[in-house]
């Protein structure tokens, strides 16, 4: 499907990007780069960024979901189909 160098999960949202990454990303996509409204959104902005030439490294962190009060609101199905539509729209569009 979509290899970014470097990148394990492409639905993580704790990123950071570089100013100069996003900034090329937006001449190239626009300031509307972005147009999924789901978790979906990471692989698309991996996706742009990776096709813009960006760098990717990843640092190791624990995420404590046993410590987190309430039940999570992602609906896991729709999450799952939303990232594979996804990924196939951006491979098969400009």
């Amino acid at each position: 499907m979509m290899r970014a160098p470097n990148v394990k999960d492409y639905t993580c949202g704790y990123r950071c990007y570089t100013y100069d990454a996003v900034d090329k990303a937006i001449g190239i996509y626009g300031y509307d780069f972005i147009k999924e409204n789901s978790f979906a959104c990471m692989i698309e902005v991996l996706y742009k960024l990776h096709k813009t030439g960006a760098r990717f490294d990843e640092a190791p962190f624990e995420l404590r979901y046993d410590q987190k009060l309430g039940e999570s609101k992602m609906r896991v199905f729709k999450t799952m189909r939303n990232s594979v539509f996804t990924t196939i729209k951006l491979r098969f569009t400009k």
